[in-house]
């Protein structure tokens, strides 16, 4: 996975991928039933990106997650990007090895904060 792979799915885990569909069927529906007004569920969306802790929504992107995401996906997560970017895959080149080194670091540290984080 190239470095850009991964920074757009950082980005990705950083966007409630529910709000997106759940807003576009809202307006549909709003359009439809003209239930809500189209600044109510602005509202919602606002209301809920900013009950977000930004420390631990950092630590679910790391782990390229969802906000919310639970123990199992978490465990998962984690596991699966040990195994992509270990230090040890990448003996033969010094710099690459130390950039991996760092990344576990930073996985490594993302997955026991958010377990404490969850309890």
């Amino acid at each position: 996975m190239s470095i850009l792979n991964r920074l757009g799915n950082i980005i990705k885990s950083r966007i409630p991928k529910s709000k997106i569909f759940k807003g576009k069927n809202k307006m549909t529906e709003d359009s439809n039933n003209n239930s809500k007004s189209r600044s109510s569920v602005n509202v919602d969306f606002k209301k809920e990106n900013s009950e977000k802790d930004p420390v631990i929504a950092d630590y679910y992107s790391n782990l390229e997650l969802s906000y919310g995401a639970g123990r199992n996906e978490i465990h998962a997560a984690w596991k699966s990007l040990l195994k992509k970017y270990h230090p040890d895959l990448h003996s033969n080149d010094p710099e690459k090895q130390k950039t991996a080194h760092q990344l576990v670091q930073s996985l490594n540290k993302a997955y026991e904060e958010l377990k404490k984080h969850l309890g």
